[in-house]
């Protein structure tokens, strides 16, 4: 006799047994690498936040260096072309600490300054983010990790405000904000839409200004230019200009990713 529905059957230990057991080994996969991943994640932080002492370098000895990271880190043929060179000597002068930084000037005519962070513009693989993660590593002024602002949004929508609050503690770890614009603009936690990317700035903005956090331990990337960054609001982005030493690379700069 036909059941009322298939709500109404019921399976056999066997049946239960052949559902149950896949179900149960990939639930026990997934926990193991997000256990993993977690924890890999913690060490890389800790990485960041106590490194090893090292003397300081002078400003040619920390180009060399740089290089010779960068080919090892991003690919063996690295090369400072095509306006690269320019870049690089910027970033070396301001990571080292020297005077000479604030001897150059943003594409405003905004001088630089050393107490500020960085704030990378540049099209789609022009090198931003592997450039920011070979620095986060060697340079001796302040550490830092790199961050996806698509993580830090994903982290608000999953945890809520406690997934956005390590990045505003007093004394926290330097990091640099990865591809910002690629994140939602809000993100949604409980039915509460907030943009996770304009509260993080502001709570290192607030940080900064204290005098909790350096300037040195916040920096950003992103492929929009300065006009699509004012989807942010008129706050965040005069945030920006008090918190960053803006860096664009040439329009022209050739994708490394071809």
């Amino acid at each position: 006799m036909l059941p009322p529905s298939p709500e109404a059957i019921e399976l056999t230990e066997a049946e239960l047994e052949a559902i149950t057991r896949p179900a149960i080994a990939r639930a026990i996969k997934e926990a193991k690498q997000y256990r993993y991943d977690k924890i890999k994640e913690a060490i890389y932080w800790w990485g960041v936040s106590n490194p090893q002492a090292a003397a300081r370098l002078e400003l040619d000895e920390l180009k060399r260096r740089y290089m010779a990271a960068a080919q090892e880190q991003i690919h063996p043929a690295y090369a400072t072309d095509h306006g690269l060179k320019q870049i690089l000597h910027a970033l070396s002068l301001y990571f080292a600490n020297d005077a000479g930084f604030e001897k150059l000037a943003d594409a405003t005519g905004r001088p630089y300054a050393l107490r500020k962070g960085l704030l990378l513009i540049g099209t789609k693989g022009v090198g931003k983010s592997s450039m920011m993660r070979v620095w986060g590593q060697i340079n001796q002024r302040q550490r830092f990790g790199v961050k996806s602002c698509q993580a830090v949004a994903a982290a608000y929508a999953k945890d809520g405000d406690e997934g956005l609050e390590i990045y505003g503690q007093r004394h926290s770890s330097g990091v640099c904000f990865d591809d910002l614009g690629v994140e939602p603009l809000t993100s949604k936690n409980w039915g509460n839409d907030v943009s996770s990317m304009a509260t993080v700035l502001q709570a290192r903005y607030d940080l900064f200004q204290a005098g909790q956090i350096p300037g040195c331990a916040t920096h950003l990337t992103t492929n929009l230019t300065w006009a699509d960054l004012q989807k942010y609001g008129d706050r965040v982005t005069d945030r920006m200009v008090e918190m960053f030493n803006i860096v664009t690379f040439d329009p022209a700069t050739p994708s490394r990713r071809q």
